[in-house]
């Protein structure tokens, strides 16, 4: 199985999308240039609103080219709190809507928000934006759980769940538990956790059952987006 580094973000399987990915270090450069108006030991803590939401202000009004204003990017930097405070995120939406990138820039803005989330607790300076997460599809998480030499990513700082609902399932079980396995890991841990399906929430209790579909239900904040694919529209 491939794995992929590009700087501190790790991509594992077919995830690669190098359109996606150049958005996301154009939008790395422009938090640090905001980062850098920062002072010493001022901080983004989500329960300082006005502070909090004129930062976002900043990271919406980018050139639009980035895509920075679509639903699911839009509503991903709204839900930050809920990922500071140990919530997952799942993103529904039809194929090519820009979930997997909403997801990317979530990781980034959460990153952000939380040096200085960090930085107001401890009373100490951190110089270093840290964009780390790691991007996984459903299909090559399961495979990595099939083979006991590879890679875990089930403790991973921040974690991208990608296409949730288009991997094959065994008679046995397995998958299922795997995710109920992971999703009580995550939760139970307050890692950072974004999940992207196509599926929408009846049809994601179809798939995976009462007992999953009731834990992320609990613990996740659902986004549902409707529209035409953006490849579609070339955006």
């Amino acid at each position: 199985m491939t794995i992929l580094y590009a700087k501190d973000v790790q991509l594992i399987g077919d995830v690669a999308d190098m359109h996606d990915s150049y958005k996301v270090f154009v939008i790395e450069s422009m938090l640090k240039e905001i980062d850098s108006g920062i002072k010493p030991y001022e901080h983004v803590d989500p329960t300082n609103k006005t502070r909090f939401n004129s930062e976002l202000r900043k990271l919406k009004s980018m050139p639009s080219h980035l895509g920075l204003n679509t639903a699911p990017c839009i509503k991903v930097l709204d839900s930050i709190p809920e990922l500071l405070d140990g919530n997952m995120i799942v993103l529904s939406g039809g194929i090519g809507c820009g979930k997997t990138f909403a997801a990317q820039v979530g990781a980034f803005f959460y990153n952000w928000c939380e040096r200085y989330r960090t930085t107001y607790r401890k009373g100490i300076e951190l110089n270093v934006l840290k964009p780390y997460y790691t991007l996984i599809t459903a299909p090559d998480y399961l495979r990595t759980r099939f083979d006991k030499n590879a890679y875990d990513v089930s403790d991973d700082y921040f974690l991208i769940i990608d296409d949730l609902g288009r991997e094959y399932f065994t008679d046995s079980g397995f998958g299922i538990a795997e995710w109920d396995r992971l999703f009580d890991n995550r939760y139970s841990k307050k890692l950072p956790t974004i999940i992207t399906t196509n599926l929408k929430p009846s049809e994601l209790k179809e798939v995976y059952g009462d007992r999953i579909y009731d834990r992320l239900k609990q613990c996740a904040v659902w986004c549902q987006f409707k529209g035409d694919s953006l490849r579609v529209n070339g955006k």
